[in-house]
């Protein structure tokens, strides 16, 4: 999948449907500076997971092996509950992703990034 690049601050709201022929949605965060990042996802009507990852050598892509993985924290909802994390991020290449863990679900994802205040 490809990923929505996101940049500077932002509020936003995004839906979509997960499931066989949207099996990912991707969203790309470059952050410049230390800032906060909250993620939330509700409304889906079936489990998915909502993955914050790292990219820590800078090769645009998600590393997610047994022996190297990117992936900094994993919350998995369950439906038609809300699930997310709120996380204090340093400068760096970001993603977040999310996948259904069963069959194709809808949902809506909250994102909210903002810098720190000195």
């Amino acid at each position: 999948a490809s990923a929505r690049n996101l940049t500077g601050d932002l509020s936003q709201r995004f839906s979509g449907v997960l499931g066989s022929t949207n099996p990912a949605e991707l969203f790309k965060l470059p952050i410049d500076r230390p800032s906060r990042l909250q993620v939330q996802a509700v409304g889906q009507t079936a489990p998915i997971a909502i993955e914050q990852i790292q990219d820590l050598n800078g090769n645009n892509l998600i590393d997610d092996g047994p022996s190297t993985s990117e992936v900094q924290d994993r919350q998995t909802s369950q439906p038609l509950q809300a699930a997310g994390f709120d996380r204090t991020l340093s400068p760096g290449a970001y993603f977040i992703r999310l996948r259904p863990l069963q069959t194709d679900t809808t949902y809506s994802l909250n994102l909210i990034l903002a810098p720190l205040t000195p």
